[in-house]
This record gives structure tokens, sequence and C-alpha cells, in this order.
């Protein structure tokens, strides 16, 4: 064939001996698999401790703030890849649930303290209603419902009081 770009290729045999260490391999596939898990083996050993030291703290730190430790001191991990994105991620997440629960601490300290200005009134009321003699069973059950509901009310104040001091957010 005309204007075709033909190729020549030339090769010499090597020894016999020269080649005597891939004949074996290829021979014996037995002893290649052996000398791939040699290799393999601490190879994947490394890659489990690298990946697996970061995310085996990251699960005992998610265990205690699961168990209600919201202050416990988040693992420093700086690395570029998915372990350390998952780090970045779960500490924005504990941030975040951290400010969830101050702010509602705080909105049941408000509610509970903005209770108390209806029922000083509602008390006021009945007060105003004996004074000025109209006792009756009706006013008797209103005072009980209104005693026990301020007593709730200070439980709950006292509670969200003891929660914002004792809990460092």
């Amino acid at each position: 064939l005309p204007n075709t770009q033909l190729l020549l290729y030339s090769g010499r045999e090597l020894p016999p001996d020269h080649n005597r260490l891939l004949n074996r391999l290829v021979d014996n596939p037995s002893l290649l698999l052996m000398i791939a898990m040699g290799i393999s083996t601490p190879l994947c050993l490394l890659m489990a401790w690298h990946f697996g030291g970061p995310l085996r703290r990251l699960q005992r730190t998610a265990s205690a703030i699961a168990g209600g430790q919201l202050d416990t001191q988040l693992p420093k991990i700086q690395r570029g890849d998915e372990v350390g994105r998952l780090a970045i991620s779960f500490q924005h997440m504990v941030i975040s649930l951290r400010g969830y629960i101050k702010g509602q601490k705080r909105l049941l300290s408000d509610i509970s303290h903005e209770l108390r200005s209806p029922l000083t009134r509602l008390r006021m009321a009945l007060a105003l209603a004996r004074r000025k003699g109209q006792d009756s069973d009706e006013l008797g059950r209103i005072d009980l419902e209104a005693q026990r509901l301020e007593q709730m009310i200070s439980d709950l104040l006292s509670l969200s009081r003891l929660e914002l001091s004792e809990q460092p957010l």
C-alpha cells in the first residue's frame, strides 16, 4: 500500500536467569497473592487508622452531646477531606443546638414571667369582689385554680432560672 507508515520492532531474548523472578511469579499465583497481601495489608491498616481515629472522636462527642452534655469540647479535626468537612458540619450543628436550647430556656423564663401579670390582676379582682361581699363557691374555685396556676408558674420560673444559671452555653 502506498503512503502507509510501517513500524519495525526488534528485540532480543534475555538470558533465562534474567526473567527468573518474573517467571516464578507468573507460574506461582499463590506467591503473587501473598506478596500483594503483604503490601496491601499495612496500607489498608494505615488508611483505616487515618480515617477511623477522627471518626471515633466524633462518635464519642456525639454520644456525649446526645446524653445531654452540651458543654462537651468538640474534637479539633483539621483536614480537607470528607472527615474534616463532617467535623466542621458537626461543630456548626452543636453551636446551633446550643443556641436553640438557650433560646428555648430564655423563652420559657420570659413566658412564665409574663404570665404572672394577668394572674396578679385576676387575684386582685378576686380580692376586690370578696371585699364587696360577693363571696361565692365560684369565686372560691377561681381562687383555688389561681393559686395552683401561680404555684406552677413559680415552679416553672424557678426551674428556668436554675437551668439558665447552671449551664454555660
